[in-house]
């Protein structure tokens, strides 16, 4: 879940943010900021990403960390980009998720709440593309063909959508 994207700290100088925080709090639990969207297609379907990151082989929103002083809207479309080569624009907000069932305890003993932002849209441009580092798949999913492994708050935001937002 490390982000390699650099940001300046105060004295201007290029870090991972997640690493830095790390430096000064071990693997004590802290809030992160995150993104994800629902990117959807004419059919009604949503795009998921099949980890190949830890959470390895869970199915997934698209979507990753908040860079230090990054919007939210960037960040989503910075994520949908690295992790499916697609453009994203006109970008609406479906809700949050947070609390304790946000929770997670990385394999490196880490552990973090997950303050989540999730956005919807179905305007997008582009060819999908695979890394086959931190995605092992992309795959458009009907409502009533979802995987059973997708983790339970991204879970929550897709019903979500189909209850408040589908057509």
């Amino acid at each position: 879940y490390h982000n390699t994207t650099a940001v300046n700290n105060t004295s201007g100088v290029q870090m991972d943010y997640i690493k830095y925080i790390r430096n000064m709090v071990g693997n004590n639990a802290i809030n992160l900021t995150g993104v994800n969207v629902i990117i959807y297609n004419d059919k009604n379907e949503i795009l998921l990403q099949k980890r190949g990151e830890y959470p390895v082989g869970k199915w997934s929103l698209i979507g990753g960390i908040v860079e230090l002083g990054e919007s939210l809207e960037h960040a989503a479309q910075r994520e949908a980009y690295e992790e499916t080569s697609l453009y994203i624009s006109d970008l609406q907000l479906l809700g949050t998720t947070s609390g304790k069932h946000a929770y997670m305890e990385f394999p490196n003993g880490d552990q973090a709440y997950f303050i989540s932002i999730a956005f919807y849209t179905n305007q997008y441009a582009g060819e999908l593309s695979i890394d086959y580092k931190e995605t092992l798949d992309l795959k458009f999913f009907a409502k009533d063909s979802m995987p059973e492994n997708i983790p339970s708050t991204h879970k929550q935001m897709i019903k979500k959508f189909y209850n408040d937002v589908s057509i």
